[in-house]
């Protein structure tokens, strides 16, 4: 008779943590998507700071949720691209905020290999530390340029062919392009890149 009782108890028990278990991976989900759906608004509003923030919190909800990390390389490539600062980065190099970006979005393709918008995250990602580069050239030879008895600086030289920026952009592409072959964009941004670097 013991025996049964102690048994029931330790069935009572497990079905006790089992359910504790179930609910925790419920609200987890809730919160992850909650945080998640709110970053992605305040991406499409341009708030970064905010979206960055909500997307920080899902990833602590959901640690194994692609689409989280693919959206912070989005957050990343947008601030970078258009010069803005993030508050959580403040005080990184473009070069750091790059790399959290980079290594967001690989983290997403790692998750979820057959998701071409993630592959594809990674080109933003690049073409975000691109943009901020060639800006800060620019007013770096705008200022050098009003110094007293400077010389304006020769046009930088168009290089023809891909850089290796280029080439990684490339094969994330083409690796979108395999995921999704009838999505025409791909395709275009190819043409455009091949375009810009002087290649038919």
């Amino acid at each position: 008779m013991r025996q049964r009782g102690a048994g029931r108890i330790l069935f009572g028990a497990a079905l006790l943590v089992a359910l504790a278990l179930d609910t925790m991976s419920g609200i987890a989900k809730v919160a992850g998507f909650h945080h998640r759906h709110e970053g992605e608004l305040a991406l499409s509003r341009a708030e970064l700071d905010s979206a960055f923030a909500h997307l920080a919190s899902a990833q602590r909800w959901q640690p194994g949720d692609s689409p989280t990390f693919v959206l912070v390389g989005r957050v990343i490539s947008q601030a970078q691209a258009n010069g803005l600062p993030l508050e959580a980065l403040e005080g990184h190099r473009a070069t750091d905020e790059f790399g959290v970006g980079a290594a967001s979005v690989i983290q997403g393709i790692a998750l979820s290999p057959a998701d071409a918008f993630a592959w594809f995250a990674l080109v933003d990602v690049y073409e975000g530390f691109r943009t901020a580069r060639v800006r800060y050239q620019a007013m770096k030879r705008a200022g050098e340029a009003v110094l007293p008895g400077a010389q304006a600086a020769p046009p930088p030289v168009k290089a023809v062919g891909l850089d290796a920026e280029d080439q990684v952009s490339v094969a994330a592409t083409l690796q979108a392009l395999e995921l999704e072959p009838n999505f025409y964009f791909y395709r275009d941004y190819l043409a455009k890149l091949y375009w810009d670097r002087g290649l038919e």
